[in-house]
């Protein structure tokens, strides 16, 4: 079952030094290992065992470039903008996959034709469809959220800030026209 055992002996004194020690029979810990580990688990682990011998580099501009503290901010930043816009993506794919399919391929087609000249259409759409005043409240708010966007587009296409609300006193502007008649208190 185990494995034999040399017996180790002490160097004699007039012995030579250079006398091996017992080292040709394999540790039974390891062997035991072995026989229990996955094979794949026990490459990872030798294969850990060596990453921690430390490399040696003739000079700084041979060893690997260590990220330092913005770039490693800026890769959290992109890996969670990514994420977002995959939240984003299973949204409207969960909106399409939904019973509002139709109407909401009209309603996106409509956006791409929305102009800053004339926002006139977006309120007489909104007015007429009431498939999205009716919606559940995430629907709206996705909608609401499709509009400001192709809103904060066009306005920054043609020059003007991304955001410009009305101030008091004056008239509102399309967005809050139609944010007012998304809300959930004017559900009709």
């Amino acid at each position: 079952m185990w494995p034999r055992r040399t017996r180790r002996t002490e160097p004699e004194r007039n012995c030579d030094s250079s006398a091996q020690p017992m080292t040709d029979t394999p540790n039974p810990f390891e062997q035991l290992a072995r026989q229990q580990m996955r094979r794949k688990t026990w490459e990872k682990a030798l294969a850990s065992s060596h990453k921690s011998e430390a490399k040696k580099y003739a000079s700084d501009a041979d060893a690997p470039m260590v990220p330092g503290a913005q770039e490693k901010k800026q890769r959290d930043e992109q890996r969670q903008v990514r994420a977002y816009k995959r939240w984003k993506r299973a949204e409207i794919r969960t909106l399409l996959g939904g019973p509002h399919r139709i109407p909401w391929l009209t309603f996106s087609r409509m956006l791409r034709q929305l102009t800053l000249e004339d926002p006139q259409p977006l309120i007489d759409y909104v007015e007429r469809a009431a498939w999205l005043r009716d919606a559940d409240q995430l629907t709206r708010y996705i909608a609401l959220a499709a509009i400001s966007q192709r809103i904060v587009k066009l306005r920054i296409q043609n020059g003007y800030p991304p955001f410009d609300d009305s101030l008091p006193g004056e008239p509102p502007t399309a967005f809050e026209v139609v944010r007012e008649m998304l809300s959930p208190d004017r559900r009709r």
